[in-house]
């Protein structure tokens, strides 16, 4: 149980790092991509297109990141969290036990 409680531990926190690694990430493609565009172009419907395609990556990149980072902190959280508790319930038993057996010799 120990190794189960350490491993969700592990994986939540690789899901927190896709999950703010992910969202850091788009950010940063979607300004340098924005400032791009806008150096680049020189008609107005030609940026507003590029802008609109860059809104769309992003808003889909964020969507990807979000949707299964969010998700894996709250099951590897929880996984980790019950896990940790089934072995300070089971360490507490023991002590139990241990201290019955000790006033009963």
């Amino acid at each position: 149980m120990k190794f189960r409680s350490r491993f969700f531990g592990v994986l939540f926190i690789l899901a927190l790092l896709w999950t703010c690694g992910g969202v850091w990430y788009v950010n940063g493609i979607a300004a340098r991509l924005h400032n791009e565009n806008t150096q680049e172009f020189e008609s107005s419907s030609q940026r507003a297109a590029a802008n609109v395609g860059t809104a769309t990556g992003a808003t889909l990149f964020y969507a990807i990141v979000l949707c299964t980072g969010i998700p894996a902190l709250l099951l590897f959280g929880l996984l980790s969290w019950r896990n940790s508790a089934g072995l300070r319930r089971e360490q507490m038993h023991k002590e139990q036990l241990d201290a019955l057996k000790g006033s009963k010799a």
